[in-house]
């Protein structure tokens, strides 16, 4: 598979060993969707069928559901699959407002780890820019776009964690910025 942009690839560091307390009950995928890789989740027969089937946002339950079921995926080193559930839940904001801006920034950086794993240090940076970028108008929007969440926080945590991968290479499963939310996603 070739990168979107000139950028090279490098080797991409180990996937960390990530373990954080379950918020679902919600399968995983059977393996965290590495493109180049794996099979497509979606597109390729032998894939495992991505999360569309999991996530429902029509009511809101089902939004609640699915922010908690995007922070166990993301907490669990599942990005591609993470973004997913996410964007279904952005699509479900419109794609504006304070609630739309705090999703793009948190697939954004969902974005970025995934990034990270295919060797691609400059899409790092510019998601983490983004993330950045996105979370700090949301935050002029609305004081807490995400109850329970210090979104610029931990966007800016997820940036350090990132660098500090993309210059050393560890993955160190103690340094990593798991989302912990301690609110539901708001109505």
């Amino acid at each position: 598979m070739t990168a979107r942009s000139s950028e090279i690839r490098r080797p991409a560091p180990a996937r960390p060993v990530l373990s954080a307390p379950r918020l679902t009950a919600l399968p995983f995928p059977a393996y965290p969707y590495l493109p180049g890789v794996d099979p497509h989740p979606l597109t390729d027969p032998a894939g495992h069928g991505g999360v569309g089937d999991l996530v429902d946002v029509r009511d809101r339950a089902g939004r609640e559901r699915c922010y908690a079921y995007g922070c166990d995926l993301f907490n669990h080193g599942y990005w591609w699959e993470c973004h997913e559930a996410w964007e279904a839940l952005w699509h479900g904001t419109g794609r504006r407002g304070a609630g739309g801006l705090a999703l793009q920034a948190l697939i954004q950086v969902a974005n970025a780890h995934l990034k990270l794993r295919m060797g691609m240090p400059r899409a790092v940076e510019r998601l983490t820019a983004m993330a950045r970028d996105h979370a700090r108008t949301a935050l002029q929007e609305a004081p807490a776009p995400v109850p329970g969440l210090d979104l610029a926080g931990w966007v800016e945590a997820n940036r350090r964690y990132l660098a500090g991968r993309l210059t050393a290479g560890d993955g160190d499963a103690a340094a990593f910025p798991y989302l912990v939310p301690a609110g539901n996603w708001p109505d």
